[in-house]
């Protein structure tokens, strides 16, 4: 303990405060997009006015899912021939990690962090036995991968890099009983239970306010008294702390030597570099403007549509005319005496220049998002398929972009799980290999990982990160039939390779909704094909001619129907076949 206490530990504290006091503006911008991000019926606590159009959340979910749709697969692969057996079994047991802790739960959270702020991973070994840490159970000897909200988190901000930081750390609560009772922990004996909502005096609002609320009172709520607690990485000293920010000379709780990857414990996912800056642009930045703007107008918009009405006013001397048409029922005859006394006059409604402006200000939206109606198929944006099908890929070079980077992330974390899977001594894992359709059990233990970590190289399959619907898993299943397996088929008879047709049909009938192809099909015996045709199928014509007839016709796609719109609002008027397209919606797709 003699390396951090006294001046050198009262300065790491004035720096940690410091760096927390510069990244508020960041963590307070987060807050209010996520605010908007809720909307005004999520909480008491949520966006101060109505979200009507809620360009944010609509932009989230679908980046999310392109992000981080499916549990990433692990290759682990060696250069070394003798390791290659070694590799497959150290593949199965991080895969059976990944799935063990939950780790694309924890991808989408922090993929869901990155899109707003910062998403921050942190790894390491469960040494609590068995503890609750900010919701997530950590079992002793198991390695973990934990979520750090931006809330939580803080680094040294005067490097420009993140490799080049003195400090960086996180916050986190523990049962203030179990922190005095364990050995892990000293100079415990002044630990208090702290509030879990924001002090009054240190005015710094929580994200996680937005749901249970910035009552101070309700700490009475929590079943145990807990403690916050920094966990701080020095990679100069290479040492890791545990301590209090409440005071300003107490001793660190705990303090260790750093023992794991060399990166340290902490992974870093943004998704726009800043130059010269580590903090990146996130792209909530890039939405909030027109989202706040789109839905200011909508909501006056709104407020004029519901102050339109309709009055019907009179001459003095047309009294009886006006009663005789407000008691009529719809499609009566009226008699009046003077009609031009009588007349019907609207007041108020929306203003046309102000909705045309609306519709333009999504467009926009969905441009600066990279055009989130191809990335989400909201609604076509061609004529023709083709054209759709090159619109959409050009569409997705911003969003591959960005798995390319979740994909990295993920990768590096997987590694860092690597790590501590290969080096700690107590885990041991029984598992399943599959070899030639057979199941082998094999066990991951210490004595049977040979050669060293860096010897293995972790990658991830970027397609397993993304979601195949089943009619997806299909098609790939029929054109590999129908590519591979037929053509190549008398070869593989030859080699004793069979296709099971009653196990294809069953595929079909579950991946394409079709349970009834189950009905139609009986098991009998065999029926075995005679030594040569009866009678032989006329032989083709060795030169055939076919002749493709491709039909478009014009559909109305969301941008041609809104420029339509927007040119009739403004009193321009719309061209014959901008209203055709107009008036005919999506009817017409390419066939």
């Amino acid at each position: 303990m003699a390396g951090y206490d006294g001046p050198k530990l009262k300065r790491l504290r004035e720096a940690i405060q410091y760096s927390r006091a510069t990244l508020e503006p960041f963590r307070r911008k987060q807050r209010e997009a996520v605010k908007q991000y809720v909307g005004s019926n999520y909480s008491e606590d949520g966006a101060p006015q109505r979200v009507p159009m809620n360009l944010i959340e609509l932009a989230a979910n679908i980046y999310l899912r392109h992000l981080v749709a499916s549990c990433p697969q692990v290759l682990a692969v060696t250069p070394h021939r003798q390791l290659k057996p070694q590799a497959a079994t150290f593949e199965l047991g991080l895969n059976h990690l990944i799935r063990e802790i939950l780790l694309q739960a924890t991808l989408e959270e922090v993929a869901l962090n990155a899109l707003f702020g910062m998403g921050v991973i942190h790894t390491g070994l469960g040494i609590y036995g068995d503890v609750e840490i900010e919701g997530v159970t950590h079992d002793v000897g198991q390695p973990f991968a934990d979520v750090v909200d931006d809330e939580d988190w803080v680094f040294d901000v005067q490097a420009r890099r993140y490799e080049a930081v003195r400090f960086a750390g996180h916050r986190y609560r523990l049962p203030l009983d179990y922190v005095k009772d364990s050995d892990l922990f000293t100079n415990t004996e002044n630990l208090k239970a702290t509030h879990l909502s924001s002090p009054p005096d240190r005015g710094e609002e929580r994200t996680s306010e937005i749901s249970r609320g910035a009552n101070p009172q309700m700490d009475q709520g929590e079943y145990l008294p807990e403690v916050e607690l920094w966990n701080i990485w020095l990679p100069l000293e290479n040492l890791v702390l545990s301590l209090t920010l409440d005071s300003e000379d107490g001793p660190p709780i705990r303090e260790v030597d750093w023992e794991g990857p060399e990166q340290g414990m902490y992974r870093l996912l943004g998704f726009s570099k800043v130059p010269g800056q580590l903090m990146c642009l996130p792209p909530r930045a890039l939405w909030t403007d027109i989202h706040e703007l789109t839905n200011r107008l909508f909501r006056k918009l709104t407020n004029q549509a519901e102050r339109q009405k309709s009055n019907l006013v009179y001459g003095a001397n047309a009294a009886g005319d006006a009663e005789r048409i407000v008691k009529a029922a719809d499609g009566e005859a009226i008699q009046v005496n003077n009609p031009q006394a009588v007349k019907e006059v609207r007041w108020g409604g929306v203003d046309p220049a102000n909705l045309a402006f609306v519709i333009q200000a999504i467009q926009q939206f969905s441009w600066f998002a990279g055009n989130l109606d191809a990335l989400g198929g909201l609604s076509p944006q061609t004529e023709t398929v083709g054209q759709e099908r090159l619109l959409a890929a050009g569409a997705s070079k911003r969003i591959q972009y960005m798995q390319d980077k979740t994909v990295n992330f993920a990768t590096d974390v997987i590694r860092d799980l690597g790590w501590y899977l290969w080096y700690t001594q107590n885990i041991e894992l029984p598992l399943v290999k599959r070899s030639g359709g057979v199941d082998i059990p094999v066990h991951f233990t210490p004595d049977q990982r040979e050669g060293d970590f860096l010897d293995y190289n972790l990658t991830i399959e970027p397609y397993s990160m993304q979601r195949q619907s089943p009619a997806e898993k299909l098609q790939a299943i029929v054109n590999t039939v129908q590519t591979f397996i037929m053509p190549a088929l008398p070869l593989l008879q030859a080699q004793g390779v069979m296709l099971d047709m009653r196990a294809l049909l069953r595929i079909i009938g579950k991946y394409g909704n079709l349970p009834e192809l189950e009905d139609i099909l009986i098991t009998g015996q065999p029926i075995l094909e005679p030594g040569g045709p009866v009678n032989p199928a006329p032989a083709r014509p060795t030169n055939t001619t076919r002749r493709y007839v491709r039909v478009n016709q014009p559909a109305g796609t969301r941008q041609g129907r809104d420029a339509a719109m927007m040119q009739t609002l403004l009193g321009a008027g719309a061209q014959d076949a901008d209203m055709a397209g107009l008036m005919r919606m999506n009817s017409g797709r390419s066939q």
